[in-house]
């Protein structure tokens, strides 16, 4: 295959200038790229400041890319190695578990990449496996709850809007979850509220510094930006406070709207933070609500209401 062909067929996801870089790279060696063709590299956590950071984007990605294409050839790349990312991050094993799927620890030559797929597909634990894919399932369907939560009545929902978002809501519940398929809207709520609240406080007893600040509904709402809390968080950075955002919605689809204004605080979801103390929360929640939902506890809560836009 012309070579110009296969390097058209590669996508390269990571952050800054590595794909430009990588693909230069790939582009000036002798080495034969053809196994490479319609692979997508995705870097497994992204890099801000010089410093790794916790949120696994890529893996995400991994995820999302194989959903949409289960035969898409998957690299995944990391300069920390696959037990310390396994540890971290059970999504990793349901993209380790495709045979279409390889990770690479950095640094790593052209020629490795390459040869990539000719290695052994790496070892599963078939129990970590499935417990992955219950917790992936689960986020999923907290994740729907969630977007099904910005109608105040979900069963009786007002204007287009509303109305399309639960309809979406509902309809992917059913997909994601067969067993849903013959269950009217109301069963479907209670039992995607109850899945929201079944959370396992892997986080129990961590106490956790800086600001963690919630996105739909507080930070944005209805798309539009709260610059008055904009402001306090780059007020609060700029003391020298961490800043968090984190979300029970889809991760991929909100991260859309930070790039588009410039925001770059990682986003994370909630449920990664179950059981844990953090010093300050701002969510549009009441605090109980948000403590009994979420499963965080927060030292100093915050309501949105305290920033006007």
């Amino acid at each position: 295959m012309i070579k110009e062909k296969v390097l058209d067929s590669i996508t390269i996801l990571a952050n800054g200038d590595v794909p430009e870089v990588m693909k230069k790279s790939l582009a000036e060696s002798q080495t034969d790229l053809t196994p490479l063709c319609d692979t997508t590299i995705i870097q497994a956590e992204n890099i801000s400041h010089g410093g790794y950071l916790q949120e696994h984007y890529g893996i995400d990605m991994a995820l999302q890319i194989l959903a949409k294409e289960p035969n898409r050839k998957i690299i995944l790349y990391s300069p920390l190695t696959l037990e310390n990312l396994r540890k971290r991050k059970e999504k990793l094993e349901l993209i380790l578990a495709k045979p279409n799927a390889r990770f690479l620890e950095m640094p790593f030559s052209i020629k490795t990449l390459v040869s990539a797929f000719q290695a052994e597909v790496t070892e599963m634990d078939a129990e970590k496996t499935a417990i992955a894919l219950t917790n992936h399932v689960k986020g999923a369907l907290s994740g729907i709850f969630h977007n099904i939560r910005k109608a105040k009545n979900p069963l009786q929902p007002e204007g287009q809007w509303q109305t399309e978002i639960v309809a979406k809501g509902f309809a992917t519940a059913k997909e994601i979850f067969p067993m849903l398929a013959d269950k009217d809207n109301a069963s479907i709520l209670s039992f995607l509220e109850e899945i929201s609240a079944d959370r396992e406080e892997i986080r129990k007893g961590e106490e956790l510094t800086g600001i963690f600040c919630d996105m739909e509904g507080t930070l944005f709402a209805n798309g539009i930006l709260n610059n008055a809390l904009l402001t306090f968080l780059h007020q609060q950075e700029i003391e020298s406070k961490i800043i968090t955002l984190w979300t029970d919605g889809n991760i991929a689809e909100l991260q859309t709207m930070l790039d588009a204004n410039g925001i770059t605080w990682q986003l994370k979801a909630k449920r990664d933070f179950a059981g844990a103390i953090v010093e300050m929360a701002i969510d549009d929640m009441d605090e109980n609500s948000f403590t009994g939902l979420t499963k965080i506890f927060a030292k100093r809560f915050r309501p949105i209401q305290e920033f006007s836009a």
